[in-house]
């Protein structure tokens, strides 16, 4: 039906010391010759047959060790729509540019078994399968480390 899975990962360690993972996930749909025209006339750039519109939800920031990172998140943000051009893909590496801003992205795809049991590339399905933490309780947490240390 000419939709696709969108997922951007992000994982760090903050600090250096507190793993940290941000999932942005959405829907895109393939743009269409007359859609890709519209876009290069109003950025005034080229744009390849690889010009998709993403509907991203919220970001998701998940924390602490990747087995506790399905409890430990929450979504903060906005949904956000965005417009991406793929002028490069090859089997290890992904060109990206945001057809509106012009920014560059550079993608490199994760291998399918990384040794650590939950493969990277599907490690995002885990987090986005349950609901994040609510502001309540997000807020009744902070409330109780802080109470905690007094």
């Amino acid at each position: 039906n000419g939709k696709l899975i969108a997922v951007n990962v992000v994982m760090l360690k903050l600090f250096y010391l507190l793993p940290v993972s941000v999932v942005l996930a959405g829907i895109g749909t393939l743009l269409d010759a007359e859609e890709r025209k519209l876009v290069r006339d109003r950025t005034g750039r080229e744009v390849t047959e690889n010009l998709v519109k993403v509907d991203f939800a919220p970001p998701l920031i998940a924390f602490g060790p990747r087995f506790l990172q399905r409890f430990i998140k929450i979504s903060i943000g906005p949904c956000t729509d965005v417009i991406l051009d793929t002028p490069f893909v090859g089997s290890k590496l992904r060109l990206g540019r945001g057809a509106t801003s012009g920014s560059r992205f550079v993608f490199g795809r994760v291998s399918a078994s990384d040794g650590k049991g939950t493969s990277s590339a599907k490690f995002w399905q885990q987090l986005v399968a349950s609901p994040p933490l609510s502001g309540r309780t997000v807020g009744t947490l902070l409330l109780l480390a802080l109470l905690l240390r007094v």
